[in-house]
């Protein structure tokens, strides 16, 4: 398995794995420009677990700055998934060491997550990586 950059490339895979968190599938057009643009914005961090050419897991970061304190910047986790095919085999692990690595190359002092209140397994997966549950609040648009 190998952890790199998802590409304007993987964008039809990721479409399709974005089905199993049970999202109906979004416009693929939409999806390619987005990727390309992100791809330009350094604060931006797509990450995709590979075996070989399959995407099998994706988590993407995002840069944000911060005006308190010593306005530093913290990283924003999004759209975490693994293939159900390979859960179990510490893809999303690899994920979010590399990404966790890059945020603090980016100079990042923290992380933040929003999960769904259903993802149990997936909770118990983020305070094993050393997230702590904390209230969190999501409106949507």
């Amino acid at each position: 398995m190998e952890i790199r950059f998802v590409t304007e490339q993987n964008a039809k895979q990721l479409q399709e794995l974005f089905v199993q968190l049970g999202d109906e599938k979004g416009s693929l057009t939409q999806l390619k420009e987005t990727i390309r643009r992100l791809e330009k914005n350094e604060d931006y961090g797509l990450f995709g677990a590979f075996e070989g050419e399959k995407l099998i897991g994706f988590v993407m970061g995002v840069c944000c700055q911060d005006v308190y304190g010593d306005c530093r910047k913290f990283l924003v986790i999004e759209n975490v998934i693994v293939d159900e095919n390979y859960h179990g085999k510490e893809v999303a692990k690899q994920l979010f060491e590399t990404m966790e690595q890059w945020s603090k190359e980016q100079d990042c002092y923290y992380a933040i997550l929003v999960s769904g209140m259903i993802r149990e397994r997936a909770h118990h997966f983020y305070e094993k990586m050393g997230y702590t549950k904390e209230a969190g609040f999501r409106k949507y648009y």
